[in-house]
């Protein structure tokens, strides 16, 4: 299981890159749509939030969200636990690599159409 601060990165930073090779670098809304695709990210890890619920709950989504592919189309959660089931900060620190990567590249993108 990766540390909640990964999946948000490659969330936010995913994000960045869509709108990217879409052409929307330009537009209002796309740091705010970042933000949330790095809470989306974190969806399939609720589990521990509803742990405070109802450990019915916890349960029931543990086992139909966080533990099949469903977790997938949350920018590769699943495969994120997988390859670091420890989570280890040799991954973090990637992923957050990955992070500045994609925020400097959309934003000299971005700074090179603005000069245009």
């Amino acid at each position: 299981m990766s540390q909640a601060l990964a999946h948000f990165a490659v969330g936010f930073g995913g994000f960045l890159l869509v709108m990217l090779v879409c052409g929307y670098e330009n537009e209002w809304w796309v740091m705010s749509g970042a933000v949330l695709s790095g809470f989306w990210a974190l969806v399939p890890d609720f589990h521990h939030m509803l742990r405070v619920v109802h450990s019915g709950v916890e349960s029931w989504y543990y086992v139909w969200v966080h533990e099949t592919i469903v977790a997938d189309l949350f920018w590769f959660h699943g495969v994120m636990d997988t390859v670091d089931p420890a989570n280890s900060n040799e991954v973090l620190f990637v992923a957050l690599v990955f992070l500045l990567i994609c925020v400097g590249l959309f934003e000299w993108v971005r700074f090179q159409s603005e000069g245009s």
